[in-house]
């Protein structure tokens, strides 16, 4: 983690009543935009069940210290959130969240695949449980940009450069 020893500090947030210092991975490099664009230097990929950016960063960068760099290629800024869930953590999520995760949470048109009321007609309308609207968010959150490893060295760079060291 010495890598963020240059980043700035947020210091006094709380979480939970305790008082704490944290590293802003926040800061963005203004460039960064137009690297995203860069075709050639990165590869489309889709996340597979149970992958994290540690475990991608070890096989690609042979280091899982990398990780944040695809984190921060991806504008991912609260993995928690932002990187897709497992199938399992996915199902216990829905079962927190909803009563009936299985249940219909709205209906979509087949012919237009836009959110129809339950008194279209049936022959045009298939029902979408709460459990279908969470892993079609979730499945969205699966297609990422990764970097590729010869530009790993440069990406380092503009963030040291950017937060000032």
């Amino acid at each position: 983690m010495s890598y963020f020893s240059t980043f700035d500090l947020i210091k006094d947030y709380r979480i939970a009543d305790k008082k704490l210092i944290g590293i802003d991975i926040t800061k963005r490099v203004p460039s960064l935009a137009v690297l995203q664009k860069d075709e050639t230097i990165y590869v489309d990929y889709t996340i597979k069940d149970g992958e994290t950016a540690e475990i991608l960063s070890d096989r690609l960068y042979d280091t899982v210290n990398d990780f944040w760099i695809i984190l921060v290629f991806n504008n991912i800024i609260d993995e928690a959130n932002d990187w897709p869930l497992d199938q399992n953590a996915l199902v216990d999520y829905a079962i927190r969240k909803y009563e009936n995760p299985y249940a219909t949470k709205h209906y979509v048109s087949l012919s237009t695949e836009t959110i129809v009321d339950s008194d279209h007609p049936s022959y045009d309308r298939k029902s979408v449980s709460y459990m279908d609207y969470e892993t079609e968010l979730n499945d969205k959150k699966r297609n990422i940009k990764i970097p590729l490893p010869q530009v790993t060295g440069t990406l380092k760079q503009l963030f040291r450069s950017s937060t000032g060291s």
